[in-house]
């Protein structure tokens, strides 16, 4: 398994001198009916076995260079709002099963996710972490599929 590992990593792209991020734990409340973030909200309607998924835009100017974004690290918009969201989907698949239809809505202003979108695609080929977002508009799709 190691050599297969070590193998894998050989053939990054990544710099050897990058620095990562590190994933704290994400600040989750859980209500009765609700679990909070920082830019995802899930409101559970169980009576109707609906759950509304609100998520929401950045309110400040995000990083747009490779050095600020690994400077912003785990609170840079695209991963925290991406990790949220995984652990939201997590958190209904696992502990929600009576609850049958996920509505999706958003909030906020449309322009700055749009310029996360624009820098996430022109930081790809130079910055490992715009690259493997898991926000990242070419790696959404196949993500959205799993879910």
């Amino acid at each position: 398994m190691q050599e297969r590992a070590l193998a894998l990593a050989a053939q990054s792209d990544r710099p050897a001198d990058a620095k990562g991020v590190k994933l704290n734990a994400l600040q989750r409340t859980v209500e009765a009916d609700a679990l909070r973030y920082g830019f995802v909200t899930v409101e559970m309607a169980r009576a109707r076995r609906t759950a509304t998924f609100t998520i929401k835009a950045p309110s400040t100017a995000q990083p747009q260079t490779t050095q600020a974004i690994v400077e912003a690290g785990v609170a840079w918009w695209p991963l925290q709002m991406a990790r949220e969201l995984e652990d939201a989907i997590l958190q209904m698949r696992t502990n929600e099963l009576e609850i049958g239809t996920w509505l999706i809505r958003t909030e906020g202003d449309a322009a700055a996710v749009l310029a996360c979108d624009a820098t996430l695609l022109a930081n790809k080929d130079h910055c490992w972490c715009a690259r493997r977002s898991p926000a990242a508009p070419h790696v959404q799709p196949a993500r959205c599929l799993v879910a």
